[in-house]
């Protein structure tokens, strides 16, 4: 539940984090390392995750609206069925990139 809205972490070491319900709107997490982190009813609004590694995370978060992940590692992610505002979310250059959309629901 920590307030990490606007920080740095860019290319942090969080795998296995515990970012449970943690404010990550607007968040610079290029290049982290989040392996296995647990981001459950997290916010993403605006996260900038570019070249993240988000391998095997818990991901269901409250609003994806306008957050970042090009290029970023997303393989064995666990609730995108949960997640909210994926269709406003950058996939570009993921496993995701073009599976979003307002008339679709995620199949994962």
């Amino acid at each position: 539940g920590a307030d990490l809205s606007g920080a740095d972490l860019s290319g942090a070491y969080l795998s296995g984090a515990d970012l449970r319900g943690a404010d990550l709107s607007g968040a610079y997490l290029s290049g982290a390392d989040l392996i296995g982190a647990d981001l459950s009813g997290a916010y993403l609004s605006g996260a900038y995750l570019s070249g993240a590694d988000l391998q095997g995370c818990i991901l269901w978060s409250q609003n994806w609206e306008g957050a970042k992940f090009e290029n970023a590692r997303m393989e064995d992610i666990i609730g995108l069925d949960k997640a909210s505002g994926l269709e406003k979310a950058n996939f570009k250059g993921t496993i995701y990139e073009g599976k979003f959309s307002k008339k679709s629901k995620p199949k994962v």
